[in-house]
């Protein structure tokens, strides 16, 4: 039977993580307002979560705000250009909603397919751009398709649980919508050091061989 101190003590820190989750995608949400500020706040976001909980870094919003900052610009830029493709799979997607034939089910599965995809992309940059591991716009792209498709099965899990989080947001939990991207990226950090520790090594085994040649 486990002793009511440490039962306490579990309960203790499992609140304060929740707290810190909550606060997190909160701040996210509320820095995404502005919408230009997007890329730059998931940046943010990211970067802090990492913090916390492989750092244990209990004062979250310092790093937030000095991420927020410093890679504003990078995250930005990044953002901008993927707006479009994002406005446009939304559009077909509500477009789609309107009607009820086979076409439209199967424009419907396309355009949100279409959309996950490059919200996955994206979510690919930000990790990137979190960890300063790039510096400019079109390789922090390139870099991110590069992990992507090189760590296939971290690159999977972390859309599977992408997806899952909306659908249960949006079909069971509404209000759990407000605190959505602090709970994914609490989840997307359960492999995202195992994924970048992969990608870092495969990475340094394509740099021996281009030495190589």
């Amino acid at each position: 039977m486990m002793e009511p101190d440490s039962f306490e003590n579990k309960l203790s820190r499992w609140a304060g993580r929740l707290s810190n989750i909550v606060l997190l995608g909160f701040f996210c949400l509320l820095c995404c307002i502005p919408v230009i500020s997007i890329g730059a706040s998931f940046t943010a976001l990211y970067e802090a979560m990492g913090e916390y909980l492989i750092e244990d870094n209990d004062k979250v919003l310092r790093p937030f705000f000095r991420t927020f900052k410093e890679r504003f610009l990078l995250s930005t830029k990044v953002f901008v250009l993927h707006l479009v493709f994002i406005a446009i799979f939304i559009w077909d997607l509500v477009y789609y909603r309107t009607g009820s034939s086979t076409l439209d089910y199967i424009g419907q599965a396309a355009s949100f397919s279409l959309l996950m995809m490059v919200v996955f992309e994206l979510t690919c940059v930000w990790i990137l751009i979190s960890q300063d591991m790039v510096s400019k716009t079109f390789e922090a792209i390139s870099e991110a398709l590069n992990m992507a498709f090189g760590c296939l099965k971290e690159s999977l899990s972390l859309l599977g649980l992408t997806i899952a989080s909306c659908v249960v947001a949006v079909v069971l939990l509404r209000p759990f919508i407000l605190v959505l991207p602090g709970v994914i990226t609490f989840l997307h950090w359960q492999i995202i050091p195992e994924m970048l520790q992969k990608y870092r090594f495969k990475k340094k085994q394509m740099n021996y061989r281009k030495g190589d040649q």
